[in-house]
């Protein structure tokens, strides 16, 4: 998993980090083990306590700056062409490896979020040519057809493990310790549009979508029956 990968390289440097002045060959393996661990908080403080003479016209630490920046703001697209990089073999397999797991994340996304979506807007979220897409999308049991002239992907959804409520937010299983407004809670904590939602909120850099998702006890009351 993420999490474990290149751990152990992570805590070496962190350790010399707290002891003596690291060289800037370990300042951005760090800082590009923990973009590929996802760990963007620490990677920002990171940043920020880098020596600014060890920063000062390093163009390969500048662009793995520009590629935190993109995944703080979850542009997807923008950070497949920041990729675009002639990487040092210092961490070019991390690099690798991170561009990867985006892709990979970017794929869950619209499996989870969409019941289908054109190959063109597929494409440009995974910055993949037609016939790579086609096959990563073979490979996951996605249906391709023609409608209207153009390609449509159709996501193979997993059933839920708990079918709370339909589509139309009819209660199918009702939980007897989560009573009156709690069950109403409840089951829009755990309905899939819910997830729907939430996923099309960071897939698309917060914006275009219509619920704020700070505010959902505030929501409650759009699933009542």
């Amino acid at each position: 998993m993420q999490e474990r990968k290149y751990c152990d390289l992570m805590q070496k440097i962190e350790l010399e980090e707290l002891s003596t002045r690291i060289d800037v060959e370990s300042y951005t393996l760090l800082l590009a083990v923990y973009l590929y661990q996802d760990k963007i908080a620490d990677a920002k403080f990171l940043w920020k306590r880098i020596p600014q003479d060890l920063k000062k016209d390093n163009s390969e630490m500048e662009r793995l700056n520009i590629v935190m920046c993109t995944l703080i703001v979850n542009n997807t697209t923008e950070f497949f062409k920041q990729m675009d990089y002639e990487w040092s073999s210092n961490i070019k397999h991390i690099m690798d490896d991170l561009f990867e797991r985006v892709r990979e994340d970017v794929f869950t996304l619209v499996g989870q979020a969409y019941i289908s979506i054109f190959e063109e807007e597929m494409m440009q979220l995974t910055q993949l040519p037609r016939e790579e897409l086609k096959r990563a999308c073979v490979a996951l049991d996605w249906e391709y057809e023609d409608a209207d002239q153009k390609i449509v992907i159709t996501p193979k959804r997993p059933k839920p493990a708990i079918e709370i409520c339909n589509i139309i937010y009819t209660i199918l299983t009702f939980i007897c310790q989560h009573g009156s407004v709690a069950q109403d809670s409840f089951v829009w904590k755990h309905s899939d549009q819910r997830k729907v939602l939430k996923d099309q909120f960071h897939l698309f850099n917060q914006e275009n979508v219509w619920f704020n998702f700070m505010q959902t006890s505030l929501c409650v009351w759009k699933i009542t029956v």
